[in-house]
């Protein structure tokens, strides 16, 4: 008997591009026939995102009730990154900067990271930042176990997995 016991929940992200911003009805189909995506699934607005989209992606937001992420923000135009803090659930910073902040720590700038990362969460509803590419044994990582003492979660993706053989190895 699991009913007890506090399960995890799988989440998936989907690239939210231009189909679904050029044709909402397609979204809004998906999340009508599949009502268990509103709970599953986060949708992935990438830094190749424009100005012309923004309209479109806070009335489907809102319209949807869909869940935001914003992928590899610091490549991400300022404004757009800054207009859609509000409706963001998790933020994404990909591996480019995660190799700068590494390079800081190595400099010794620790102050300066809990600066960017305490001003960068207090400008947003998210409570996730995503450190694209971090080691699994690594000073950055080891340091923001350390020292964070902010309520949004810090998580990592590393690039040290080992990749996984071909689905057909098998047969």
């Amino acid at each position: 008997d699991l009913s007890n016991e506090d399960i995890s929940k799988l989440m998936f992200t989907q690239n939210v591009d231009a189909n679904y911003l050029n044709y909402p009805l397609a979204l809004h189909r998906l999340l009508y026939l599949f009502p268990e995506y509103h709970q599953m699934f986060y949708f992935e607005v990438n830094e190749h995102i424009t100005q012309d989209y923004l309209s479109t992606l806070r009335t489907l937001s809102t319209d949807l009730d869909i869940r935001l992420v914003l992928d590899d923000t610091n490549q991400m135009d300022t404004a757009i990154h800054h207009s859609l803090l509000d409706l963001t659930d998790w933020i994404k910073i990909d591996f480019h900067a995660t190799i700068a902040l590494e390079k800081m720590l190595e400099r010794g700038e620790r102050t300066q990271i809990l600066t960017y990362f305490e001003r960068y969460t207090s400008k947003c509803k998210s409570l996730v930042i995503v450190l694209e590419g971090l080691g699994e044994a690594s000073p950055l990582k080891d340091f923001l176990i350390g020292s964070w003492r902010n309520p949004t979660r810090l998580y990592y993706q590393s690039r040290e997995r080992i990749p996984l053989p071909p689905w057909d190895t098998r047969f």
